[in-house]
């Protein structure tokens, strides 16, 4: 009746995945991360399209309550933890795009001991900063420049808003935000693993 493709640390195995079942046309979730860059992210994207496919992807993080509020957030900063950036920046990823959107063109990383963190750069007013090292809990830091900065650590219970909402997609076949939204994340994610290994250098998106 429906699809689910996990391989979270190893996302490069997710295209030949979705090669094999696409096709089938069932409704298919993707864990993150949903790819290892924006082009091969578009590529599953296209095979999707090709069969009619409803597909879904997304980091538990977009689920998080504490990102809720805050109406025309333009400032925001993140924090977090995991074996590594390159597998665990996608949660951070996922929560800027949330509330900033789409449209990002930059990303910088600075490197101090075991922390990084990366400046995310936008044409207009927009700016966003995920900082990642060893034990760092997930938090949001938001502002838009008119209303009382808020910040709030991660503890609401998005690991089961996101299960609910994967079960929701396989009985309607509809995605609750727009995909576009996904290959941004992944964009970024690319840029900030790119960026990671030039630290101080501007990487375009």
């Amino acid at each position: 009746d429906a699809i689910l493709i996990l391989s979270p640390s190893h996302p490069d195995k997710h295209l030949p995945y979705a090669e094999k079942v696409l096709p089938y046309g069932k409704p298919t979730y993707i864990d993150k991360s949903f790819s290892p860059d924006l082009a091969t992210a578009k590529r599953i994207f296209a095979i999707a399209k090709q069969y009619g496919t409803p597909l879904f992807s997304s980091s538990a993080l977009r689920y998080s309550t504490e990102l809720d509020g805050i109406d025309g957030c333009k400032y925001m900063m993140v924090t977090g933890s995991g074996r590594s950036a390159n597998e665990y920046i996608v949660h951070q990823a996922e929560m800027v795009v949330k509330k900033l959107g789409i449209g990002a063109d930059r990303v910088r990383a600075e490197v101090i001991g075991d922390t990084t963190t990366f400046h995310v750069s936008y044409p207009d007013e927009r700016v966003a900063t995920m900082t990642f090292g060893d034990r760092y809990p997930f938090t949001v830091r938001m502002s838009n420049g008119v209303d009382k900065p808020v910040w709030k650590r991660c503890d609401s219970e998005y690991f089961k808003a996101l299960i609910g909402d994967i079960l929701r997609f396989f009985e309607e076949k509809t995605t609750s935000f727009d995909p576009n939204e996904t290959l941004e994340v992944m964009s970024i994610r690319e840029g900030a693993i790119k960026a990671e290994e030039a630290p101080g250098q501007w990487i375009d998106l």
